[in-house]
């Protein structure tokens, strides 16, 4: 379930990333300088426009940019790439005939700041969904509700940015980018809540290796398939032919984007909608004064700990993809999200918030670490020596995967020298806060230099 801190938080962080992006054309620049790979791709790429190596080297580099930075999945292939960047060009610049390098720098930078804005309308329309089914509305009221006040306004804004470019816009084709960018959001989440429960009901068999009961496993929350925006895009003209118009803005978002994907949603949302209606529930039914005192009571509960880490991961990976630095805000706010969890999961193991032995405590935190490395793997520039980082690179997650004992050992030291003797939940926080910090900076510091 979203607390009130985390949900205040998201918005605050939805709002800072409405107002930041990545500074492309550098990142572009230095991606085509520094990585051989581009020139390999860039040869494979074949527009319907006339063009010079160096605007299809772009191209390559904007592709890489937004695999390395997961703006789009890692299985994207790169033909579905080209194949939806010539329908964008075309869209764009129907009566041209000949690309510049500065026309595909300021349309690559467009393109990808649409994905951001994706991502961002996904995040804000998961949390706004969470709180209206919590409320029991009916599902076209939520509808119309997420449409009109999560992603009308900054789908127009996306459209807006481009019609510099082509008044005259076939709406479908960026309709086909939110829906891609909104299902990957969703991917995410679903993968992340699903290898939780793996883990709890992992825990919950240990000792009882004898036990087989079918279907004794934890059953997969839906299937969602990432097909590339170009399949999206044809389908949705074959479905609504009507390609441009003010009128048709709620028309098509309705039907091709929240219609696909609200039971995807529902079914990724099930467990915090619960929570929604029962936190609903207890306060209509004991007053506002005594909910309260029972959310206060309650505060730590033990099986919430979903969206604890989810919020994390959401903060972490902010930092490093869109906004490049963490402010004193976004710093206390992953302390207090930190405390949430730890405490969430030492009541869950234990019973209680303080034992003897604290040092369980940094057990705790160390498979909570190791669970971030493997969803936002750049933390581990933190304790990577300089000979390594270059290896590091060309592929973070496959490293953080086949390095997985030794990166545990460093980050083993690294944290009980920041924690010190003094183990608790605020010197654990403080301490991951510093190794994201460093990590940050380092990871700044590489794409400033290379």
């Amino acid at each position: 379930m979203l607390s009130k801190n985390s949900s205040e938080f998201l918005e605050k962080l939805i709002e800072e990333l409405r107002r930041k992006s990545m500074s492309l054309p550098s990142q572009l620049e230095r991606i085509t300088r520094v990585n051989p790979q581009i020139e390999t791709l860039a040869r494979k790429v074949q527009l319907n426009f006339k063009t010079d190596d160096e605007s299809k080297k772009i191209i390559a580099a904007l592709y890489h940019l937004m695999r390395l930075n997961e703006v789009i999945d890692e299985q994207y292939g790169f033909e579905d790439f080209v194949k939806d960047i010539n329908i964008l060009f075309e869209i764009l610049l129907p009566k041209s005939s000949v690309l510049t390098k500065d026309t595909v720098f300021q349309i690559s930078d467009l393109y990808l700041k649409l994905f951001l804005d994706s991502a961002i309308i996904s995040y804000a329309t998961f949390i706004r969904l969470i709180n209206e089914k919590g409320k029991e509305l009916s599902d076209n009221v939520i509808k119309a509700l997420l449409i009109r006040e999560e992603i009308l306004d900054t789908f127009l804004l996306i459209i807006s940015s481009f019609e510099d470019l082509n008044r005259d816009l076939d709406l479908r084709f960026f309709v086909a980018a939110v829906r891609y960018r909104f299902l990957y959001s969703l991917y995410r989440m679903k993968r992340s809540i699903e290898q939780r429960k793996i883990e709890e009901w992992k825990r919950g068999r240990e000792g009882k290796e004898w036990l087989r009961i079918v279907g004794d496993e934890p059953p997969k929350l839906v299937d969602i398939e990432l097909r590339p925006i170009h399949k999206i895009y044809e389908e949705i003209k074959k479905e609504y032919p009507i390609r441009s118009g003010d009128d048709v803005f709620y028309d098509i978002l309705f039907f091709e984007i929240i219609s696909p994907i609200y039971d995807i949603m529902v079914k990724i949302a099930a467990d915090a909608i619960q929570e929604k209606r029962k936190e609903i529930a207890s306060l209509t039914s004991s007053g506002l004064s005594l909910q309260r005192q029972i959310a206060a009571r309650t505060e730590f509960k033990a099986d919430e700990t979903s969206m604890p880490r989810m919020n994390l991961e959401l903060m972490i990976d902010s930092a490093f993809r869109i906004t490049g630095e963490l402010t004193e805000r976004n710093k206390s706010a992953i302390r207090h999200t930190i405390d949430t969890l730890l405490r969430r999961r030492m009541l869950k193991l234990y019973g209680q918030l303080y034992i003897p032995d604290m040092s369980k405590l940094l057990d705790v935190a160390f498979e909570e670490v190791y669970h971030l490395l493997l969803s936002e793997p750049y933390i581990a520039l933190s304790v990577l020596s300089p000979e390594e980082i270059n290896i590091f690179m060309e592929n973070p997650k496959e490293y953080v995967k086949s390095k997985r004992n030794t990166l545990w050992e460093l980050f083993k030291r690294k944290f009980r020298a920041y924690v010190g003797v003094n183990i608790s939940y605020f010197t654990i926080a403080e301490a991951l806060v510093k190794i994201i910090d460093e990590a940050l900076q380092r990871y700044n510091r590489i794409f400033k230099h290379k």
